[in-house]
């Protein structure tokens, strides 16, 4: 840098830093064989760093110009050989944190509308986020987030709408998102329960 005449660096900032520590595969834990499929490497990072099978799908990015139908049909393939698949969306937190709500809104409906061939496989869905980025604030918030089930043998609630205030009218109430497994497990049927 000295020879190019450009500063130098005097300090390195790593975002998330920490120590490195054992954590047992997403298949330990859960028994699935588990796959990912997202656009931005912190999400295909935590997957790898979990076991998971992370698939690349061609003009899958973080962005809100990600290939939506493109990530639903890898989505669709892997199903075939795995049991659980982490698929992620970025763009709704980026626009989240822009406060750009129209282009938020926007990339909501054209997920919902991508989800379409999702909702006709003989799966359990589930439609969530791990955390809220209202646009009000720019930033991500302790705001409850909602939580969609789709599948065979789902017991329905009276909620007809998929967000914040009317999904906090669901059956399954409020609960922390380190349950959200458990909840996924149990409805499976694979969890062992209590008492057993």
């Amino acid at each position: 840098m000295k020879k190019q005449k450009k500063p130098q660096a005097n300090y390195l900032l790593l975002r998330g830093a920490g120590k490195m520590q054992h954590v047992p595969s997403f298949q330990q834990r859960y028994g699935l064989k588990a796959a990912c499929i997202a656009g931005a490497g912190l999400y295909k990072g935590i997957g790898r760093m979990l076991g998971m099978k992370v698939i690349e799908v061609k003009g899958a990015t973080g962005l809100a110009e990600t290939d939506i139908s493109a990530k639903i049909n890898a989505c669709i393939g892997a199903l075939k050989e795995f049991e659980f698949v982490f698929l992620h969306l970025k763009a709704p937190d980026i626009f989240g944190e822009d406060g750009n709500f129209l282009k938020k809104k926007e990339i909501i409906e054209r997920f919902d509308k991508e989800l379409a061939p999702l909702m006709g496989q003989d799966i359990l869905l589930v439609v969530t986020g791990d955390h809220s980025t209202p646009c009000s604030l720019k930033t991500h918030s302790g705001d409850a987030v909602p939580f969609l089930m789709h599948g065979n043998g789902i017991r329905t609630d009276f909620v007809k709408e998929f967000g914040e205030r009317a999904c906090a009218n669901g059956g399954l109430g409020f609960f922390c998102g380190k349950d959200t497994m458990n909840i996924v497990t149990t409805t499976l049927g694979i969890q062992k329960k209590t008492g057993e």
